[in-house]
């Protein structure tokens, strides 16, 4: 499908972007179940620990994979460009302290960071791997490579703005894993 895209309006379509806001249906369709397919811990099936990231992580590839075939077969003659659009929240710390500070830090890890750091640095933010473990997958060398760097651009959907304090509770989920409790400011 993505090749006939390419194929049929390479010509007029000059800035190709794979996937539109993957953080919200990674986690508004597998955390929360609030859009397709509907899974989430509480609901009828599914895994708020483990299926957004599995999701993101598939969605990554597959990015990764359509940027490849476009850049080696479409891109030299149709001299388009192609990237991901992304949702981005900005946080503030809700205090000068510390552990504020760097809740902040850890809840842009697991909102912009989750999926601009692989295709920047081929890899997950390193709060992320930490804090989440083994439900997080893991890029082989061959898909960390095929990942990092599979993009001309990066669009920037920027809605809002929050505070962040640190939150100690531990709920196995990916809008908790963070450990940042985040409030819009």
């Amino acid at each position: 499908m993505k090749e006939t895209c390419f194929e049929k309006f390479g010509e007029k379509v000059k800035h190709w972007i794979t996937f539109n806001e993957p953080h919200i249906f990674s986690t508004q369709g597998y955390d929360l179940g609030l859009e397709a397919p509907g899974r989430c811990t509480f609901c009828k099936a599914g895994s708020s620990a483990t299926e957004p990231y599995i999701v993101a992580h598939n969605l990554l590839l597959s990015h990764a994979t359509a940027a490849n075939i476009y850049t080696k077969n479409y891109k030299p003659k149709q001299k388009g460009s192609i990237g991901i659009s992304l949702d981005v929240t900005w946080y503030e710390p809700a205090s000068n302290s510390t552990a504020d500070v760097e809740a902040t830090k850890r809840a842009q890890d697991f909102q912009l960071g989750w999926f601009l750091d692989p295709l920047i640095f081929g890899d997950y933010p390193k709060s992320m791997k930490e804090r989440v473990k083994k439900r997080l997958p893991v890029f082989s060398k061959f898909e960390a490579s095929l990942v990092k760097g599979s993009l001309d651009f990066v669009g920037i959907n920027h809605y809002t703005t929050y505070y962040a304090w640190n939150r100690t509770v531990a709920l196995n989920d990916t809008l908790q894993d963070s450990g940042a409790l985040t409030i819009r400011k």
